[in-house]
């Protein structure tokens, strides 16, 4: 895709269906971008902000999304009423997402632990899926996980920012996606923190 890195990956062949959503995740990130010419992103918000992206490149791929519906979720002595983070439809397949946001600050001073922090992310929403599954019980249920990275300006983080894509692309997981603006002009917040890479994590329960 101009002006960003991306990759992608499906380890799980029951989730192949997925593919063409997971192409239009990263095309609805690199699209909101460059239409704001790098002012703002999609990813940097919080967890809500990223499902309803995902939603979206569902929404782009023909399918059809429902987000924070209510439900009776867990087994019959912890059932609740809770929400339901997204419910998809696509091409014949439904699936049920909980998700979970986790901010990355990649460091130069010091070794980062990433495949650890990639894990700790992931048993959190599996732990939220699995929830949901007891009572709901879709064909699929996954945990979603989006990472956004950030640093600072005088921050030389390359090194670090290659050591987590590459912890991305080796980790425990049913699929993976990885967006990288490489347009030449950051994406930095309000706290001048650059905030150009998000990762896609997802587990099938």
């Amino acid at each position: 895709m101009f002006g960003v890195e991306t990759c992608h990956e499906i380890h799980e062949e029951k989730l192949t269906w997925l593919k063409p959503i997971i192409l239009q995740w990263l095309r609805l990130n690199r699209d909101y971008i460059e239409d704001c010419d790098c002012r703002d992103s999609l990813y940097w918000y919080n967890e809500r902000a990223n499902i309803s992206a995902f939603a979206g490149a569902t929404w782009r791929s023909g399918g059809f999304a429902l987000e924070e519906y209510n439900a009776i979720k867990g087994k019959e002595e912890t059932k609740g009423k809770g929400r339901v983070d997204l419910y998809i439809q696509y091409a014949g397949h439904r699936a049920v997402f909980e998700a979970k946001q986790h901010w990355l600050h990649l460091s130069a001073k010091q070794k980062q632990d990433f495949t650890g922090f990639i894990s700790a992310a992931c048993e959190k929403s599996m732990a939220d899926v699995m929830h949901t599954q007891n009572s709901l019980n879709h064909p699929y249920g996954i945990a979603l996980n989006f990472i956004p990275t950030y640093f600072k300006k005088e921050e030389n983080v390359g090194g670090s920012l290659i050591l987590f894509r590459e912890a991305v692309e080796s980790c425990d997981c049913s699929f993976y996606a990885w967006f990288n603006n490489a347009s030449g002009k950051d994406v930095i917040s309000s706290k001048k923190n650059i905030c150009n890479s998000v990762a896609l994590i997802g587990r099938l329960a």
